[in-house]
C-alpha cells in the first residue's frame, strides 16, 4: 500500500487549518472575556444601583447619630431632616482650577448650589452681581456654607436677613462656603473673582476652625488623591497638558474602564487609601505658630487685593467646637480636633498680640461662652441658632465700628 505523499499545497493548507483553528481559539477567548467583563459590570452596576438609592435616602450624620439628632432638630421632622442631609453631603466635590475642588452644583428642596459657585441664601440676589445692589460675598469653610442647615438658615441667609431691611438699596449676599476650604483657598477664590470682574462691595471671611488643621502645612484637603491623580493622567515623559489631555482622552480605556461600574469600583477604592492623609491629625505648637502666620498672611494678602478694587474684607473668627468647650453645648465633639482648635485658637491669641488685626478683625469666638446650648448639629457645624447669633453679632460689631453702613437697619432686624 503506498503512502500519498506531502505537497507544498498539502502542508500549506495544514498550516491554514492550524493558524484559522488559533484566530478561532483566540476569538472565543476573547469573545469570553468580554461576556464575563459585561456581565461583572452588570452585576456592579445592579450594586451600585442599590447602593446609590440607599444613600439617596440617608447620609453618614444620620446613620452615625441617628435619634441623638432630635435634641439638635427640635422643630424638624425625621424625614424631612434626613431629606435635607442627604442633600447637603450626597453631592461629591467637584474640580476647580487653583483651588483644587468647590461645591457642585445642586437643585434641591433645601440645599441649592449655583452653577457660579455659591450656595442660595433667602431672597437669592441675580449672578452676576447687579452693581446697584449691596453686594457682599461671603468665603469660609463648611460652617460659611451651612453644612446641616437648610439654605434660609445659614449664617449667609442670616445675614441677608437682617440686611434686608436696609429699604434704600437691596442687600445681595453670595455664599461662597465651601466643605474644608480654608484662608489660602479662600483667598485665592476670592482673587479670581475679582479678575473675572465679579467685584462685590464687602467681603467677609468666616474661619478658624479649618485654619486650624490645615493652615500649618499650608496644604488643603485631598492634596494627595489629586497629586496621584495628575501622576496617572500625566504619563511618563509627558510635559505638555495638551499631549497629556490627548492620550487621555476619549481613549479605549477610559470608554471601556473608567467610565463602567467596574472603573466607578476601582476609582472608589483608590482614595481609601490616602483619605486619612488629606490633613495633619494633631496639630503641636510649630504648626500652631505656623497656622497662625498663615491665616495673618493671607489676611493681609485679601486686605491688599480687595484695596485695589475697592472692597471692603471683614474677616471674623469663628466659634469653633474645640473653643471653651462645654460638653452639655456640643453633643457630639471629637476630641482630637477640639485639641487641635483650642491649641489653634490660644496660640493666635498671641500672634494678635505681636501682630495686631485691624478694625476689621472680629472676634466671635466668645460667643460659645454666652449662648445656651446645643451650638453644633455635629462635631463641627452650627444649629440654626447659634448661625443666627453668629451673624447678629457680626452686624453689631460692624455696625458698631462703621464696616458696614445700613440707613435703616433696625432692632427689630437683629433678633
Amino acid at each position: 500500500m503506498s503512502t500519498p505523499m506531502s505537497t507544498p499545497a498539502t502542508g500549506f493548507r495544514r498550516r491554514l487549518q492550524r493558524l484559522r483553528s488559533l484566530y478561532f481559539s483566540a476569538a472565543i477567548l476573547v469573545l469570553n472575556t468580554l461576556v464575563v467583563y459585561f456581565l461583572l459590570n452588570v452585576a456592579l452596576g445592579i450594586v451600585f444601583l442599590v447602593r446609590d438609592a440607599f444613600r439617596a435616602k440617608t447620609n453618614p450624620v444620620s446613620l452615625t447619630y441617628g435619634a441623638r439628632l432630635d435634641a439638635v432638630y427640635p422643630d424638624f421632622p425625621e424625614p424631612e431632616r434626613t431629606q435635607m442631609l442627604s442633600e447637603a453631603w450626597n453631592r461629591p466635590y467637584r474640580y476647580a482650577d487653583f483651588i483644587h475642588f468647590q461645591e457642585r452644583p445642586c437643585v434641591g428642596k433645601y440645599v441649592n448650589v449655583d452653577e457660579a459657585g455659591f450656595r442660595h441664601s433667602i431672597a437669592q440676589g441675580p449672578w452676576p452681581p447687579d452693581p446697584k445692589h449691596l453686594n457682599i460675598f461671603c468665603f469660609g469653610g463648611s460652617t460659611m456654607f451651612g453644612y446641616g442647615l437648610p439654605d434660609d438658615q445659614t449664617v449667609a441667609s442670616c445675614l441677608q436677613r437682617a440686611l434686608a431691611q436696609d429699604l434704600k438699596r437691596r442687600v445681595c449676599v453670595y455664599n461662597f462656603g465651601v466643605g474644608w476650604h480654608y484662608s489660602t483657598q479662600e483667598r485665592l477664590r476670592f482673587e479670581l473673582l475679582l479678575a473675572s470682574e465679579f467685584v462685590p462691595d464687602i467681603a467677609l471671611f468666616l474661619d478658624g476652625i479649618n485654619d486650624s488643621t490645615q493652615a500649618g502645612l499650608n496644604r488643603p484637603a485631598f492634596s494627595p488623591q489629586l497629586s496621584a491623580a495628575f501622576e496617572q493622567v500625566q504619563g511618563f515623559g509627558f510635559q505638555s497638558p495638551a499631549r497629556s489631555a490627548a492620550a487621555t482622552s476619549g481613549s479605549v480605556a477610559d470608554a471601556l474602564i473608567y467610565r463602567w461600574p467596574v472603573g466607578r469600583l476601582i476609582h472608589s477604592l483608590a482614595p481609601r487609601r490616602t483619605a486619612s492623609n488629606s490633613v495633619p491629625i494633631l496639630l503641636d505648637d510649630h504648626l500652631a505658630t505656623r497656622s497662625c502666620a498663615v491665616y495673618r498672611w493671607n489676611r493681609d494678602l485679601i486686605t491688599a487685593a480687595a484695596k485695589m478694587r475697592g472692597v471692603v474684607p471683614i474677616f471674623v473668627l469663628q466659634p469653633a467646637p474645640g473653643y471653651h468647650l462645654d460638653p452639655e453645648k456640643h453633643l457630639f465633639a471629637n476630641p482630637d480636633l477640639c485639641r487641635n482648635e483650642a491649641l489653634f485658637y490660644e496660640t493666635l491669641k498671641l500672634d494678635l498680640n505681636a501682630h495686631p488685626a485691624g478694625n476689621n478683625f472680629l472676634w466671635t469666638a466668645d460667643l460659645v461662652d454666652t449662648t445656651a446650648g446645643p451650638l453644633y448639629v455635629d462635631t463641627c457645624h452650627y444649629t440654626a441658632t447659634f448661625s443666627q447669633t453668629i451673624a447678629t453679632e457680626i452686624l453689631r460689631v460692624c455696625q458698631k465700628r462703621g464696616l458696614i453702613q445700613i440707613k435703616k437697619l433696625t432692632e427689630a432686624a437683629i433678633p
